[in-house]
């Protein structure tokens, strides 16, 4: 896979901060879901796209996605959000040529990689970051923020290995039929000529 900027990459790149944007101010509007549910959400749309389109994708999409959520929200604090769904989106975009998502080959010792991959993502982000971010920048009691990183950690783990997973597990399904196709279609074409 090229982690590069190509017409595809920023199509995908485009369209994952839409959805986000979106479906924040679609979804904080109409419902009343708590910051880690939409964070949650968040990180479907980058899991799968930085799976697909590699690290570039999954570096951009929250960032760009969360300064516009920023700007039109004045200001609010959504750090904690965008560094966990930044630090999912390029390791699952850097390991992408390992997991094989594109290839048809996502099974097996891959699957246990993501999961690895996903949990240390998750432990770093919410366990030992976002504590002390919260401890040092915001003045907030360790205690309290190191019991909420934990259990926002077990939420992430859940998200990403129940959710995420399958997913990535049906686009491995879409792209080894596709990949099916199109060799069939190579080889009518061969002995057709």
């Amino acid at each position: 896979m090229k982690n590069r900027f190509d017409t595809e990459t920023v199509a995908a790149i485009v369209l994952g901060t839409i959805l986000i944007v979106i479906s924040y101010f679609g979804l904080t509007e109409y419902t009343a879901l708590p910051d880690i549910w939409l964070i949650q959400i968040f990180a479907i749309v980058v899991v799968v796209i930085a799976a697909v389109y590699g690290t570039v994708a999954g570096l951009v999409i929250p960032l760009a996605a969360f300064l516009v959520i920023n700007m039109a929200n004045g200001g609010r604090n959504t750090d904690t959000a965008m560094l966990l769904l930044v630090f999912s989106g390029v390791a699952t975009g850097h390991y992408a040529d390992k997991f094989m998502v594109r290839d048809g080959r996502f099974k097996g010792i891959r699957l246990a990689d993501y999961a690895v991959v996903e949990t240390v993502v998750a432990v770093l982000a919410w366990v030992c970051i976002d504590p002390l971010f919260d401890f040092y920048v915001r003045s907030w009691d360790l205690r309290t923020t190191m019991l909420d990183g934990v259990k926002f950690c077990g939420i992430t783990i859940v998200n990403m290995l129940c959710v995420c997973m399958p997913l990535l597990l049906l686009l491995n399904s879409l792209y080894k039929k596709y990949g099916q196709i199109v060799a069939a279609g190579n080889d009518y074409s061969e002995r057709v000529r």
